[in-house]
Protein backbone atom coordinates (compact mmCIF):
# COMPACT_ATOMS: atom_id res chain seq x y z
CA UNK A 1 0.00 0.00 0.00
CA UNK A 2 1.58 3.14 -1.21
CA UNK A 3 1.82 6.61 1.74
CA UNK A 4 1.22 9.52 0.11
CA UNK A 5 3.73 12.29 1.82
CA UNK A 6 3.14 16.12 1.68
CA UNK A 7 5.88 18.77 2.18
CA UNK A 8 4.64 22.49 3.54
CA UNK A 9 6.04 25.34 3.69
CA UNK A 10 5.09 28.14 5.21
CA UNK A 11 7.17 31.61 4.85
CA UNK A 12 6.55 34.66 7.16
CA UNK A 13 6.02 37.78 4.45
CA UNK A 14 5.37 40.29 7.06
CA UNK A 15 8.40 41.79 6.82
CA UNK A 16 8.49 41.47 3.31
CA UNK A 17 4.88 43.01 3.06
CA UNK A 18 6.01 45.85 5.43
CA UNK A 19 9.12 46.72 3.28
CA UNK A 20 6.73 46.96 -0.28
CA UNK A 21 4.71 49.48 1.46
CA UNK A 22 7.19 51.41 3.45
CA UNK A 23 8.98 51.60 -0.80
CA UNK A 24 5.27 52.45 -1.84
CA UNK A 25 5.22 55.22 0.54
CA UNK A 26 8.38 56.74 -0.80
CA UNK A 27 8.17 56.55 -4.49
CA UNK A 28 4.73 58.71 -3.65
CA UNK A 29 6.80 61.10 -1.36
CA UNK A 30 9.35 61.17 -4.61
CA UNK A 31 6.49 61.96 -6.94
CA UNK A 32 5.49 65.05 -4.66
CA UNK A 33 9.02 66.59 -4.21
CA UNK A 34 9.26 66.08 -8.25
CA UNK A 35 5.61 67.71 -8.87
CA UNK A 36 6.83 70.57 -6.53
CA UNK A 37 9.70 71.37 -7.97
CA UNK A 38 7.50 71.45 -11.46
CA UNK A 39 5.07 73.92 -9.64
CA UNK A 40 7.13 76.38 -7.43
CA UNK A 41 8.44 78.31 -9.85
CA UNK A 42 4.75 79.26 -11.00
CA UNK A 43 3.61 79.70 -7.43
CA UNK A 44 6.72 81.43 -6.48
CA UNK A 45 6.34 84.00 -9.74
CA UNK A 46 2.44 84.44 -8.37
CA UNK A 47 3.12 84.54 -4.78
CA UNK A 48 5.57 87.56 -5.84
CA UNK A 49 3.04 89.32 -7.48
CA UNK A 50 0.89 89.32 -4.68
CA UNK A 51 3.46 90.43 -1.97
CA UNK A 52 5.35 92.54 -4.32
CA UNK A 53 2.02 94.66 -4.98
CA UNK A 54 0.80 94.78 -1.08
CA UNK A 55 4.69 96.13 -0.21
CA UNK A 56 3.76 98.93 -2.63
CA UNK A 57 0.62 99.88 -0.70
CA UNK A 58 2.55 100.10 2.63
CA UNK A 59 4.34 103.33 1.06
CA UNK A 60 3.92 106.22 2.73
CA UNK A 61 2.97 108.37 -0.11
CA UNK A 62 -0.04 106.27 -0.46
CA UNK A 63 -1.11 107.81 2.75
CA UNK A 64 -3.34 104.60 3.50
CA UNK A 65 -5.99 104.08 6.65
CA UNK A 66 -4.76 102.17 9.41
CA UNK A 67 -7.08 99.47 9.27
CA UNK A 68 -5.97 99.26 5.15
CA UNK A 69 -2.95 98.85 6.16
CA UNK A 70 -4.04 96.19 8.45
CA UNK A 71 -5.47 94.23 5.87
CA UNK A 72 -1.93 94.74 3.65
CA UNK A 73 -0.17 93.37 6.70
CA UNK A 74 -2.71 90.35 7.11
CA UNK A 75 -1.75 89.93 2.99
CA UNK A 76 1.85 89.55 3.89
CA UNK A 77 1.67 87.82 6.70
CA UNK A 78 -0.57 85.29 4.94
CA UNK A 79 1.78 85.37 1.88
CA UNK A 80 5.07 84.45 4.01
CA UNK A 81 3.29 81.65 4.90
CA UNK A 82 2.01 80.34 1.35
CA UNK A 83 5.79 80.69 0.91
CA UNK A 84 7.09 79.06 3.82
CA UNK A 85 4.70 76.57 3.16
CA UNK A 86 6.12 75.94 -0.71
CA UNK A 87 9.52 75.23 0.61
CA UNK A 88 8.58 72.56 3.26
CA UNK A 89 6.63 70.86 0.27
CA UNK A 90 9.98 70.85 -1.92
CA UNK A 91 12.02 69.58 1.10
CA UNK A 92 9.50 67.55 2.25
CA UNK A 93 11.19 63.93 0.89
CA UNK A 94 14.57 65.84 1.45
CA UNK A 95 16.98 65.59 5.02
CA UNK A 96 16.48 69.55 5.10
CA UNK A 97 18.23 70.81 8.30
CA UNK A 98 15.59 72.99 10.34
CA UNK A 99 16.95 75.99 12.05
CA UNK A 100 15.59 76.71 15.10
CA UNK A 101 15.14 79.97 17.43
CA UNK A 102 12.80 81.02 20.32
CA UNK A 103 9.39 81.43 19.67
CA UNK A 104 6.29 83.03 21.38
CA UNK A 105 3.64 80.60 21.27
CA UNK A 106 1.12 83.15 22.23
CA UNK A 107 1.85 85.23 19.10
CA UNK A 108 1.81 82.36 16.52
CA UNK A 109 -1.54 81.10 18.69
CA UNK A 110 -3.11 84.41 18.19
CA UNK A 111 -2.31 84.57 14.71
CA UNK A 112 -4.11 81.82 13.77
CA UNK A 113 -6.90 82.75 15.58
CA UNK A 114 -7.68 85.82 13.57
CA UNK A 115 -6.81 83.91 10.40
CA UNK A 116 -9.39 81.36 11.24
CA UNK A 117 -11.81 84.44 12.75
CA UNK A 118 -11.58 86.31 9.12
CA UNK A 119 -11.81 82.61 6.54
CA UNK A 120 -13.82 80.01 8.89
CA UNK A 121 -17.94 79.12 8.89
CA UNK A 122 -19.51 81.62 11.12
CA UNK A 123 -21.43 79.21 12.40
CA UNK A 124 -18.21 77.50 14.12
CA UNK A 125 -17.55 79.38 17.55
CA UNK A 126 -14.13 79.69 18.19
CA UNK A 127 -12.96 79.88 22.43
CA UNK A 128 -9.44 80.73 23.06
CA UNK A 129 -7.54 80.25 26.40
CA UNK A 130 -4.47 81.22 26.46
CA UNK A 131 -3.49 79.60 30.26
CA UNK A 132 0.14 79.02 30.09
CA UNK A 133 2.29 80.68 32.33
CA UNK A 134 5.78 80.37 30.17
CA UNK A 135 5.60 80.00 26.68
CA UNK A 136 8.60 80.71 24.57
CA UNK A 137 9.55 77.25 22.61
CA UNK A 138 12.59 76.77 20.97
CA UNK A 139 12.28 75.95 16.69
CA UNK A 140 11.19 76.62 13.66
CA UNK A 141 8.04 79.36 13.75
CA UNK A 142 6.60 78.52 10.40
CA UNK A 143 6.71 74.73 10.79
CA UNK A 144 5.18 75.19 14.11
CA UNK A 145 2.37 77.79 12.65
CA UNK A 146 1.49 75.30 9.56
CA UNK A 147 1.18 72.43 11.99
CA UNK A 148 -1.20 73.90 14.42
CA UNK A 149 -2.83 75.80 11.69
CA UNK A 150 -3.30 72.17 9.91
CA UNK A 151 -4.73 70.67 12.71
CA UNK A 152 -7.33 74.09 12.92
CA UNK A 153 -8.52 73.44 9.41
CA UNK A 154 -8.84 69.61 9.92
CA UNK A 155 -10.93 70.37 13.27
CA UNK A 156 -12.91 72.64 10.88
CA UNK A 157 -13.58 70.37 8.37
CA UNK A 158 -14.63 67.88 10.73
CA UNK A 159 -17.86 70.26 11.57
CA UNK A 160 -19.38 70.70 8.45
CA UNK A 161 -22.41 71.38 9.92
CA UNK A 162 -21.10 74.00 12.87
CA UNK A 163 -19.70 73.44 15.93
CA UNK A 164 -17.15 74.66 18.57
CA UNK A 165 -13.51 74.83 18.32
CA UNK A 166 -11.51 75.68 21.49
CA UNK A 167 -7.18 76.48 21.31
CA UNK A 168 -6.63 75.71 24.98
CA UNK A 169 -3.02 76.37 26.06
CA UNK A 170 -1.49 75.07 29.38
CA UNK A 171 2.05 74.13 30.91
CA UNK A 172 3.17 70.77 32.01
CA UNK A 173 5.91 69.28 34.35
CA UNK A 174 6.76 65.36 33.49
CA UNK A 175 8.40 64.21 36.94
CA UNK A 176 9.61 60.99 34.48
CA UNK A 177 9.79 60.21 30.72
CA UNK A 178 6.71 59.83 28.65
CA UNK A 179 5.69 57.84 25.54
CA UNK A 180 3.08 58.07 23.21
CA UNK A 181 2.92 56.57 19.63
CA UNK A 182 6.88 56.92 18.21
CA UNK A 183 6.94 60.59 20.80
CA UNK A 184 9.57 60.26 23.72
CA UNK A 185 9.42 63.05 26.61
CA UNK A 186 12.15 64.01 28.70
CA UNK A 187 11.96 65.09 32.41
CA UNK A 188 10.83 68.97 32.40
CA UNK A 189 8.89 71.33 31.78
CA UNK A 190 6.74 71.44 28.84
CA UNK A 191 4.21 74.56 27.04
CA UNK A 192 0.82 72.39 25.22
CA UNK A 193 -1.56 73.08 23.34
CA UNK A 194 -5.26 71.77 22.57
CA UNK A 195 -7.43 71.80 19.96
CA UNK A 196 -10.66 70.62 20.32
CA UNK A 197 -13.39 70.67 17.85
CA UNK A 198 -17.10 68.79 18.33
CA UNK A 199 -17.03 66.98 14.97
CA UNK A 200 -17.66 63.21 13.89
CA UNK A 201 -14.22 61.46 15.69
CA UNK A 202 -11.86 59.36 14.92
CA UNK A 203 -12.70 55.58 15.33
CA UNK A 204 -10.33 53.86 17.72
CA UNK A 205 -9.27 51.36 14.88
CA UNK A 206 -7.82 54.70 12.54
CA UNK A 207 -5.66 55.73 15.41
CA UNK A 208 -2.91 53.95 14.48
CA UNK A 209 -3.23 54.75 10.36
CA UNK A 210 -3.71 58.80 11.24
CA UNK A 211 0.04 59.92 10.75
CA UNK A 212 0.45 57.80 8.19
CA UNK A 213 1.55 59.83 4.66
CA UNK A 214 -1.58 59.75 2.52
CA UNK A 215 -4.00 57.78 4.85
CA UNK A 216 -7.22 59.92 4.82
CA UNK A 217 -11.28 59.38 5.65
CA UNK A 218 -11.90 63.18 3.96
CA UNK A 219 -14.15 62.74 1.05
CA UNK A 220 -12.04 62.83 -2.81
CA UNK A 221 -10.66 66.52 -3.04
CA UNK A 222 -10.48 67.47 0.32
CA UNK A 223 -7.36 65.97 1.49
CA UNK A 224 -4.15 64.31 0.14
CA UNK A 225 -3.56 62.75 3.65
CA UNK A 226 -0.16 64.82 4.09
CA UNK A 227 -1.63 66.57 6.81
CA UNK A 228 -0.96 65.13 9.71
CA UNK A 229 1.90 63.09 8.38
CA UNK A 230 3.78 66.43 8.21
CA UNK A 231 2.57 67.40 11.70
CA UNK A 232 4.30 64.60 12.97
CA UNK A 233 7.43 65.11 11.51
CA UNK A 234 7.24 68.71 12.57
CA UNK A 235 6.58 67.67 15.95
CA UNK A 236 8.72 64.55 16.07
CA UNK A 237 12.00 67.20 14.77
CA UNK A 238 11.08 69.42 17.73
CA UNK A 239 11.05 66.50 20.48
CA UNK A 240 7.60 66.95 21.44
CA UNK A 241 4.67 65.05 20.99
CA UNK A 242 0.84 64.66 19.84
CA UNK A 243 -1.85 63.10 21.94
CA UNK A 244 -5.03 62.37 20.39
CA UNK A 245 -7.95 62.11 22.01
CA UNK A 246 -11.64 61.29 20.10
CA UNK A 247 -15.27 59.48 20.42
CA UNK A 248 -17.32 58.96 17.41
CA UNK A 249 -19.74 61.74 16.95
CA UNK A 250 -18.46 63.49 19.91
CA UNK A 251 -15.48 64.91 18.49
CA UNK A 252 -11.65 65.32 19.19
CA UNK A 253 -8.86 66.30 20.70
CA UNK A 254 -5.75 66.97 19.71
CA UNK A 255 -2.70 67.83 22.17
CA UNK A 256 0.67 69.08 21.08
CA UNK A 257 3.74 68.93 23.80
CA UNK A 258 6.27 71.18 23.00
CA UNK A 259 9.74 71.95 25.48
CA UNK A 260 10.22 75.20 26.95
CA UNK A 261 13.13 77.50 26.65
CA UNK A 262 14.81 80.07 28.71
CA UNK A 263 17.02 81.63 25.06
CA UNK A 264 15.51 85.05 24.72
CA UNK A 265 13.65 86.40 21.54
CA UNK A 266 15.65 88.58 18.88
CA UNK A 267 13.75 90.80 17.15
CA UNK A 268 14.76 90.50 13.30
CA UNK A 269 16.28 93.47 11.63
CA UNK A 270 13.40 94.82 9.20
CA UNK A 271 16.02 96.73 7.13
CA UNK A 272 15.42 99.93 5.53
CA UNK A 273 14.67 100.86 1.78
CA UNK A 274 17.93 102.17 0.50
CA UNK A 275 17.36 104.70 -2.78
CA UNK A 276 19.52 104.78 -5.55
CA UNK A 277 20.31 106.33 -9.10
CA UNK A 278 20.96 104.44 -12.37
CA UNK A 279 18.94 102.54 -15.54
CA UNK A 280 17.89 99.31 -14.63
CA UNK A 281 17.23 96.40 -17.19
CA UNK A 282 14.10 94.28 -15.40
CA UNK A 283 13.38 91.16 -17.37
CA UNK A 284 10.92 88.87 -16.56
CA UNK A 285 8.18 87.19 -18.28
CA UNK A 286 5.31 87.29 -16.11
CA UNK A 287 3.14 90.76 -16.52
CA UNK A 288 2.58 91.28 -13.17
CA UNK A 289 5.97 90.81 -11.99
CA UNK A 290 7.01 93.42 -15.03
CA UNK A 291 4.74 95.87 -13.77
CA UNK A 292 5.26 95.44 -9.91
CA UNK A 293 9.25 95.29 -10.74
CA UNK A 294 8.78 98.29 -12.73
CA UNK A 295 7.23 100.14 -9.79
CA UNK A 296 9.11 99.23 -7.08
CA UNK A 297 12.18 100.31 -8.77
CA UNK A 298 10.89 103.62 -9.62
CA UNK A 299 9.79 103.70 -5.51
CA UNK A 300 13.61 103.23 -4.69
CA UNK A 301 14.75 105.85 -7.19
CA UNK A 302 15.87 103.84 -10.44
CA UNK A 303 15.31 104.20 -13.72
CA UNK A 304 13.26 101.27 -15.70
CA UNK A 305 13.57 99.53 -19.01
CA UNK A 306 11.18 95.88 -19.13
CA UNK A 307 12.28 92.77 -21.24
CA UNK A 308 9.26 89.75 -21.62
CA UNK A 309 12.03 87.47 -22.29
CA UNK A 310 16.00 86.82 -22.46
CA UNK A 311 16.26 87.24 -26.05
CA UNK A 312 13.99 91.02 -25.71
CA UNK A 313 16.35 91.57 -22.82
CA UNK A 314 19.54 91.21 -25.32
CA UNK A 315 18.85 93.27 -27.96
CA UNK A 316 17.81 95.95 -25.46
CA UNK A 317 20.83 95.49 -23.78
CA UNK A 318 23.04 95.87 -27.13
CA UNK A 319 21.32 98.88 -27.85
CA UNK A 320 21.74 100.63 -24.34
CA UNK A 321 24.98 99.09 -22.91
CA UNK A 322 26.45 102.07 -21.88
CA UNK A 323 23.66 103.59 -20.06
CA UNK A 324 22.54 100.18 -18.28
CA UNK A 325 23.62 100.33 -14.97
CA UNK A 326 22.39 96.38 -13.89
CA UNK A 327 20.33 93.60 -15.39
CA UNK A 328 17.83 92.20 -13.16
CA UNK A 329 16.45 88.98 -14.89
CA UNK A 330 14.26 85.60 -14.21
CA UNK A 331 15.65 82.73 -15.14
CA UNK A 332 12.73 80.51 -16.56
CA UNK A 333 11.56 82.02 -19.76
CA UNK A 334 10.32 81.65 -22.87
CA UNK A 335 12.56 82.12 -26.16
CA UNK A 336 15.58 82.78 -24.24
CA UNK A 337 15.83 81.28 -20.02
CA UNK A 338 18.07 83.22 -17.65
CA UNK A 339 21.06 81.09 -18.45
CA UNK A 340 21.15 82.13 -22.16
CA UNK A 341 20.55 85.43 -21.58
CA UNK A 342 23.44 85.95 -19.08
CA UNK A 343 25.84 84.04 -21.43
CA UNK A 344 25.00 86.41 -24.25
CA UNK A 345 25.03 89.59 -22.29
CA UNK A 346 28.19 88.98 -21.01
CA UNK A 347 29.77 88.38 -24.06
CA UNK A 348 28.90 91.71 -25.15
CA UNK A 349 30.32 92.97 -21.28
CA UNK A 350 32.35 90.69 -19.73
CA UNK A 351 32.03 93.63 -16.61
CA UNK A 352 28.30 93.68 -16.70
CA UNK A 353 26.07 93.61 -13.74
CA UNK A 354 23.49 91.20 -13.51
CA UNK A 355 21.44 89.63 -11.09
CA UNK A 356 18.99 86.55 -10.87
CA UNK A 357 15.29 86.56 -9.61
CA UNK A 358 14.08 83.05 -9.51
CA UNK A 359 10.86 81.01 -8.42
CA UNK A 360 13.44 77.60 -8.25
CA UNK A 361 17.13 77.94 -7.55
CA UNK A 362 17.75 74.72 -7.27
CA UNK A 363 19.32 74.35 -11.00
CA UNK A 364 23.01 73.32 -12.39
CA UNK A 365 22.62 76.53 -14.86
CA UNK A 366 21.83 78.81 -11.87
CA UNK A 367 25.13 77.40 -10.39
CA UNK A 368 27.16 77.65 -12.94
CA UNK A 369 25.98 81.17 -13.39
CA UNK A 370 27.46 81.57 -10.02
CA UNK A 371 30.89 80.19 -10.55
CA UNK A 372 30.93 82.27 -13.56
CA UNK A 373 30.49 85.78 -11.32
CA UNK A 374 26.17 86.17 -11.07
CA UNK A 375 26.51 89.29 -9.23
CA UNK A 376 23.52 88.51 -7.00
CA UNK A 377 20.23 86.30 -6.35
CA UNK A 378 16.86 87.03 -4.97
CA UNK A 379 14.46 84.38 -4.34
CA UNK A 380 10.88 84.68 -5.57
CA UNK A 381 8.46 86.34 -3.58
CA UNK A 382 11.35 89.45 -2.57
CA UNK A 383 10.90 92.16 -0.47
CA UNK A 384 11.36 95.90 -1.12
CA UNK A 385 14.50 95.76 1.84
CA UNK A 386 16.48 92.69 0.22
CA UNK A 387 15.93 94.28 -3.76
CA UNK A 388 17.16 97.92 -2.27
CA UNK A 389 20.66 96.24 -0.25
CA UNK A 390 21.55 94.33 -3.01
CA UNK A 391 21.31 96.85 -5.68
CA UNK A 392 23.31 98.95 -3.37
CA UNK A 393 25.87 96.10 -2.81
CA UNK A 394 26.08 95.21 -6.55
CA UNK A 395 26.13 98.85 -7.79
CA UNK A 396 28.88 99.89 -4.96
CA UNK A 397 31.26 97.50 -5.94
Amino acid sequence: MERSLYLTVANDITSKKKLQKQLLEKSKLDVVGQLAGGIAHDFNNIMNGIVSSARLLQMESLHLSDKALGYVKLILKSSNRATNLTAKLLSFNRNNKTLFKPVNMNTVINEITEILFNTINKNIKIETILDAKTFIINGDENEIHNSLLNLCVNAVQAMPQGGNLKIKTGNIKYNEEFRCYDFKLDIGLYFYVEITDSGYGIGENNFSKIFEPFYTKKSHGKGTGLGLAVVHDVILEHKGAVEVESEVSKGSTFRITLPLTSDPIIEEDKGILKKGKGLILFVDDEEINRLVGNESLKALGYSVITASDGFEAVEIYKKNMNKISIVITDFMMPKMNGYEEFIKIREYNRNSKIILISGYSDNDDIRKMEKMGLNGILKKPYNLEELSELLEKVLST
